[in-house]
């Protein structure tokens, strides 16, 4: 599968970028789900739906930025820019997501988008290592599950700060 990756020109991997974050701004420009009002248990699965949309995010940010032909793991340092890169969009469209009626913007959403990010860069660059990539499989899980956790559970205990 990396294989195939490496293959795609960054021009592609830029393309698929500017569509991902249209998605992404299009999506928390709708009004909120059924889903995400209801139960608790909907309302974590969509908070939980940030992970691989940044995960996505990162992974179409590690083959735009790359040179043609170059291996697709990001290493440290453009790892901390695409880290950073998603953090920040990740913030902007919270804070877009806040001024649709019925939504609003939280920190905790941001760090399930930092998770899901960081999982796919440690997942990229664990790939030609079984046990690493295993584990970054493993930890990638259980920090976007425990960031949905929170972004579902705190805010309701603490309902009277609005940016969580």
């Amino acid at each position: 599968m990396f294989a195939r990756l490496r293959a795609v020109h960054p021009g592609i991997g830029a393309a698929l970028l500017c569509a991902w974050m249209v998605l992404i701004w299009t999506l928390s420009a709708q009004p909120p789900s059924d889903l995400s009002q209801g139960s608790h248990t909907g309302a974590w699965v969509t908070n939980l739906a940030h992970a691989p949309e940044y995960a996505g995010l990162a992974l179409w940010l590690a083959l735009a930025v790359r040179r043609p032909g170059a291996d697709v793991a990001p290493t440290a340092r453009a790892a901390f820019w695409i880290l950073a890169f998603c953090v920040l969009h990740g913030a902007v469209d919270e804070l877009h997501q806040g001024t649709v009626p019925g939504r609003d913007a939280s920190a905790f959403d941001v760090l399930t988008d930092l998770c899901g990010a960081a999982s796919a860069v440690s997942v990229l660059r664990a790939a030609h290592d079984r046990r690493k990539f295993a584990l970054a499989i493993l930890i990638g899980i259980a920090a976007c599950i425990a960031a949905a956790g929170l972004a579902t559970f705190v805010p309701r205990m603490a309902p009277e700060i609005t940016w969580l």
